[in-house]
C-alpha cells in the first residue's frame, strides 16, 4: 500500500540529474541508469548559460542556486558578433551584461548535480538495450545490453537519454534527422598563456563570426580554455566524403582553411590554425518542430529525448532542466495526495499527471525549436550576420 512509485531515469545528463535531485529532496527515490562508465569517462563539452525562467528556476527549487552562484561567470555573457573580415557588428563587453544568463561550464554543472544525488542512486555503465512491455502490474521493464543484468521493472520510466533515446522508441517511430549543418570542435588549453591573441580576440565570453553559410565560433570556458567551433552547411555525408583525414590534425586544419575559409581574415583563421590537436567532428541532428507522441501510462521523456534541436538558441540544457522541474512537481503533488489519503500508487492518476506535463512541455518545446531553427537560418543565410545581429539586439534591448 505504499504511495511511493518506483521510478527509473535513463540518462545522467543535466535533465536526468535535475529530476533525480528534485525527487530526492521530496523523499522520492529513483534509480538513474547511465551508459557512461563513470562521470569522467568522456568530455562534457564547453560552456552554457542558464536562464532565469528555466535552468536557474530548477536549481532554486533543487536547493542548489547558492552553489551555482559560486561557480557561475557573469563575464561569460560578453558577446562579439563579426563577419569574415573581422568587422564587429556587436561588441558587448564583460562589464555590460545584465547578469540574467550567466555561464557555467558543463562539467561544473554536472558535478554540482551529481554531488546533490545519493551516489547509490546512479548506476554507471548500465547501457539500456530496450524498454519492455509492462508486466502484469503495469510496470515497464528495462532490458540491458549486458545479458548478465536481468531486466528491472518500474512504475515510471523517464527517458532523459538524449538524441537517440531508447525510451522514445516506445512512444514514437520518429527519428532525428540531419539539420544541414556539420562542424568541428577545436580547443585552446591555457589560452591566456599559450595563445594570448586568441584570448584577446574571443574576450571573456563568446565570439561568433558568420559569412557565406559558414561560421567560426569561440567561447571562453571557466578552466582557462577556449573552445572553437567550425560550422558549415554541408551534405549529410560530408564528414566521410570530403576526403579530409580528420585523424590528422595538421591536414585537417590546412584543408579546412584552404577549402572553406580561404578568404576569411587571418585573425579568424587563427581560431583553427593555432588550435590544439584534439579535434572532434560532429553532425547536428534535430527532431521535427512540433514533434509529439500519444501519451502512455508510466513512461515519458524530457530534454533532447523529447525535443532534440540544434544549439543555435542555447536552450537545450535549460529546457531539459525546466522539463525536470515540471515533471518532478507533477509527481510530488500526486505522491503527497496519495500519502495524505493513505493510498497506494494510483497509476491512472499518474497517467493524468504525465499527460498534463507533456502537453505543456511539448508546447514550450515547439516554441523554442521554432526560434532555434530561425536562428540557424539567420546564421547561415547569404547576408549573415545581419539578420542574426538584429535578433541578438532585440534580446539585449528586452
Amino acid at each position: 500500500m505504499s504511495p511511493i512509485p518506483s521510478i527509473a531515469i535513463i540518462g545522467a545528463g543535466p535533465g536526468g540529474l535535475t529530476l533525480a535531485r528534485l525527487l530526492h529532496i521530496n523523499n522520492l527515490s529513483c534509480t538513474v541508469f547511465e551508459n557512461d562508465a563513470s562521470p569522467n569517462s568522456r568530455s562534457q563539452g564547453g560552456t552554457l548559460d542558464l536562464h532565469p525562467e528555466s535552468g536557474q528556476s530548477a536549481l532554486k527549487a533543487a536547493g542548489l542556486f547558492d552553489r551555482f552562484q559560486e561557480l557561475m561567470r557573469l563575464e561569460g555573457e560578453a558577446f562579439r558578433l563579426a563577419d569574415k573580415s573581422g568587422h564587429l557588428y556587436i561588441n558587448t563587453s564583460a562589464d555590460e551584461p545584465k547578469g540574467r544568463r550567466p555561464e557555467i561550464d558543463r562539467i561544473q554543472l554536472r558535478q554540482l548535480l551529481l554531488d546533490s544525488v545519493p551516489a547509490e542512486n546512479i548506476r554507471w555503465g548500465w547501457k539500456v538495450k530496450s524498454i519492455e512491455k509492462p508486466d502484469a502490474d503495469g510496470r515497464w521493464g528495462i532490458a540491458f545490453t549486458d545479458n548478465t543484468k536481468p531486466s528491472e521493472f518500474f512504475d515510471l520510466v523517464v527517458g532523459a537519454d538524449g538524441a537517440w533515446s531508447k525510451v522514445r522508441a516506445v512512444l514514437s517511430d520518429v527519428q532525428p534527422f540531419y539539420s544541414g549543418v556539420s562542424g568541428l570542435d577545436f580547443r585552446f588549453g591555457d589560452v591566456d598563456i599559450n595563445q594570448p591573441k586568441i584570448a584577446q580576440l574571443v574576450g571573456r565570453g563568446s565570439y561568433f563570426a558568420y559569412s557565406d553559410s559558414k561560421g567560426l565560433l569561440g567561447q571562453r570556458n571557466g578552466d582557462g580554455s577556449i573552445r572553437c567551433y567550425v560550422m558549415m552547411r554541408t551534405p549529410e555525408n560530408w564528414l566521410t566524403d570530403c576526403g579530409i583525414d580528420f585523424s590528422n590534425p595538421a591536414e585537417t586544419k590546412t584543408e579546412i582553411l584552404n577549402r572553406y575559409y580561404n578568404d576569411w581574415d587571418d585573425s579568424l583563421k587563427d581560431l583553427v590554425r593555432l588550435a590544439d590537436d584534439d579535434i572532434i567532428s560532429r553532425k547536428l541532428f534535430m527532431l521535427p518542430i512540433g514533434f509529439q507522441w500519444v501519451s502512455k501510462q508510466g513512461i515519458t521523456l524530457l530534454g533532447d529525448a523529447a525535443h532534440l534541436m540544434t544549439p543555435f538558441a542555447g536552450v537545450g540544457v535549460n529546457l531539459a532542466m525546466h522539463d525536470a522541474l515540471d515533471l518532478a512537481t507533477a509527481i510530488v503533488v500526486r505522491k503527497n495526495d496519495w500519502e495524505a489519503k493513505a493510498l497506494p500508487v494510483d497509476r491512472e492518476d499518474l497517467a493524468v499527471a504525465l499527460r498534463s506535463y507533456e502537453a505543456e512541455m511539448l508546447k514550450r518545446a515547439e516554441s523554442n525549436a521554432t526560434k532555434t531553427w530561425e536562428n540557424l537560418e539567420l546564421c547561415f543565410r547569404d547576408d549573415a550576420p545581419v539578420g542574426f545581429m538584429e535578433r541578438i539586439n532585440s534580446y539585449f534591448e528586452s
